[in-house]
């Protein structure tokens, strides 16, 4: 089955290609028909997330709970899937798709497959009424407002959880880590490239067949989490700063955006290496990934080569 998962592309991207329209990527996500659902992707995913998220704590001033859990909705599948989908249970509340192992939320006894009911005796957001727009601009909050519910809760303390498991009715008691405030998921898409978006690091199919090994995949992903703990999405709608086109990179906008990479790649590769990853090894990706053609002073990023040597001079993790 396909999970439509069309980022919605609102700060800088990690290669500055112009964005592609989200109603694009959700029409080549319906194309489909691999029958996939992307298990053991979203998990590799969520994986390196999770031990970025742990190792990168001192390096994030604003810490939030961290869990190793992945949650999927209903809205996330296509309309013919859906009936498949609510016989197991995703029509009563989100399912859990993805636990890292050793993360609290396997030490609460969740599994895959297991679906959300309540937390703390509040019920989550119907399924139905998120699934209700085919928009990804409008579910997608609302999915993601049914998560931070949790989060919030979470942040406070374990949470008891309902859960619907093979037709029965659990309670389990999920608690959390302190780490960097990272919410991660995986989309299907062609292209090549990785983002931010509300505060989560969207990561593309496309770019995750790319990565030779996890260095280049925590770099790619280290590089979104530090925009988000900078603060970047903020610097540049302060300044007035277009999402794409040429005028991004021009004057004073254009420097800033320069700025802002350069800061994400260098504190992106602070993590990986708290986490064990090697910075100069994951930028490696770069080469594969590409920038697209080069505009002289419209460029919105260092050449690929300066990048790697950046990331190399911060040295190795010791393994």
């Amino acid at each position: 089955m396909i999970r439509i998962v069309a980022p919605i592309l609102v700060s800088a991207s990690l290669t500055g290609l112009p964005a592609t329209p989200p109603s694009a990527i959700a029409a080549s996500a319906a194309q489909q028909s691999d029958g996939s659902s992307m298990r053991a992707e979203d998990l590799r995913v969520l994986t390196i997330g999770y031990r970025l998220a742990l190792a990168g704590k001192p390096l994030c001033p604003i810490q939030g709970p961290v869990t190793g859990l992945l949650l999927h909705h209903l809205a996330e599948y296509r309309a013919a899937d859906r009936p498949a989908m609510i016989a197991a249970g995703l029509g009563r509340g989100p399912g859990v798709l993805a636990i890292v192992a050793g993360s609290p939320a396997e030490a609460a006894g969740l599994r895959p497959g297991d679906v959300l009911l309540a937390a703390d005796g509040t019920p989550f957001a119907s399924p139905a009424t998120i699934a209700v727009s085919t928009d990804p601009e409008i579910w997608r909050p609302l999915a993601e407002a049914s998560e931070a519910m949790l989060l919030d809760r979470l942040a406070h303390g374990p949470v008891t959880l309902n859960i619907l498991r093979g037709g029965e009715t659990l309670t389990l008691t999920l608690a959390s880590t302190p780490g960097c405030a990272l919410r991660i998921r995986l989309a299907r898409s062609g292209q090549k490239d990785a983002f931010t978006v509300r505060g989560h690091v969207v990561v593309t199919t496309a770019t995750l067949a790319l990565a030779a090994n996890d260095d280049e995949l925590a770099f790619v992903i280290a590089h979104e989490l530090a925009h988000i703990v900078l603060g970047h999405t903020r610097r540049l709608q302060a300044a007035n700063v277009p999402r794409t086109g040429v005028m991004r990179g021009v004057g004073r906008k254009g420097r800033i955006v320069r700025e802002t990479e350069e800061e994400a790649d260098q504190l992106g590769g602070r993590i990986m290496l708290a986490a064990g990853y090697d910075p100069g090894r994951g930028a490696l990706i770069l080469r594969r990934l590409g920038s697209g053609p080069r505009l002289g002073l419209f460029e919105t990023h260092a050449s690929d080569g300066d990048r790697i040597k950046a990331m190399q001079a911060l040295g190795a993790p010791a393994r």
